[in-house]
């Protein structure tokens, strides 16, 4: 959690963590398959996505190709 708060404060979006056991309904409405993931959304439609832990530093690098696209 502590690098999901540093990582938003270094892209200035929110960035939300959610249990996908407590929220199967959303899992399901994004097919997850498997933890970690990481979903880049644009009004509530999937535009990029990641699998597997990334540090601070993959995140970045991760999110600033994905928001080029």
């Amino acid at each position: 959690t502590r690098t999901l708060q540093s990582v938003e404060s270094v892209v200035g979006i929110p960035v939300v963590r959610v249990d996908v056991e407590d929220d199967p309904a959303l899992a399901a409405r994004f097919a997850i398959l498997g933890v970690p993931q990481l979903l880049l959304l644009r009004d509530g439609v999937e535009t990029a996505r990641a699998s597997g832990s990334l540090d601070e530093s993959e995140f970045a690098a991760w999110f600033a190709t994905a928001d080029r696209g």
